[in-house]
């Protein structure tokens, strides 16, 4: 888990035990969107830029498709 999701844990396991689940439940919610918004993130510079750059792929080459996944995998969540 990202250390900038633990405040995120801090907020949705409470919620997540108040609609009847458990803390496992809340603490892999955090885990699970933390990481799935990190991999579709389309503007993230270090995984769009800053890879590319180094695999010498033009920088936002993808970037439809990129937004493409980001919508599609933010609407399933919805």
């Amino acid at each position: 888990m990202g250390e900038e999701a633990i405040p995120f844990a801090m907020l949705i396991i409470p919620i997540v035990i108040g609609m009847g689940y458990d803390a496992v439940t809340g603490i892999f919610n955090n885990i699970y969107f933390d990481t799935n918004c990190f991999a579709t993130s389309w503007m993230n510079p270090f995984s769009v830029a800053i890879a590319q750059g180094v695999s010498g792929i033009p920088a936002f080459i993808r970037s439809n498709t990129l937004e493409y996944l980001c919508g599609h995998f933010y609407s399933f969540l919805v």
